[in-house]
């Protein structure tokens, strides 16, 4: 066994194991139950929505999955990495997933379509952990080398001013159109001041 998460009513263990499959512990009578969720390599990372309707686990293959843990039955396409999946979340009301991984980077996802969303969080190591903030507006990491992180997540949706939305566009493509109709991509450093700026525009407008 590599990794184990509660379910939200705390009846229910969720088991990554060595041979590639995830199991079901009910905690009560101390027995398997439920599906088996299988990936191609050990699973080292699990995790419950807060509603419990939903699983993810990360696996050495390179992917995260979202399952459904009463059928066990995956929904949408691998979410892929170029290395171990080493950490997955659930944001606080289920509408992104988080994937950390050896590749060095984390990576929002839609959970409706399994797009990614915005650039990857690019680590100088690889990232061994994240947990998003209960409020759910930033979340923080850790890597390999012993560094904490921490990020801001942009808001959903795009109402507001023109500032606003050219921001967001930004943010989810990394990508800044310069004088000539040119784009260039936007550095990490760039990234982040408009993650923050953008999150500083959505506190003011509350």
């Amino acid at each position: 066994m590599r990794q184990a998460a509660f379910s939200p009513d705390g009846r229910t263990l969720l088991l990554g194991c060595q041979d590639r499959k995830a199991r079901f512990w009910d905690v009560a009578s101390d027995k398997q139950t439920g599906p088996e969720l299988e990936h191609a390599g050990a699973i080292g990372a699990v995790a419950f929505s807060a509603d419990g309707k939903w699983v993810l686990t990360g696996s050495r293959d390179g992917t995260a999955r979202l399952w459904d843990p009463k059928t066990g039955a995956r929904q949408l396409e691998p979410l892929r990495h170029r290395g171990e999946v080493n950490a997955v979340a659930f944001s606080p009301d289920g509408s992104l997933l988080l994937t950390g991984s050896d590749d060095g980077t984390a990576c929002f996802w839609d959970p409706a379509s399994g797009r990614r969303l915005g650039p990857p969080l690019r680590h100088p190591d690889g990232v061994r952990s994240l947990s998003f903030s209960p409020d759910g507006k930033s979340v923080a990491t850790g890597t390999r080398n012993l560094i904490a992180q921490r990020w801001a997540v942009p808001p959903p949706g795009v109402d507001g001013s023109s500032d606003k939305v050219r921001v967001w566009v930004e943010l989810l493509t990394g990508l800044e159109l310069a004088e000539g109709g040119v784009a260039r991509p936007l550095s990490e450093e760039e990234l982040k001041q408009r993650r923050d700026r953008l999150t500083a525009k959505e506190e003011k407008s509350r």
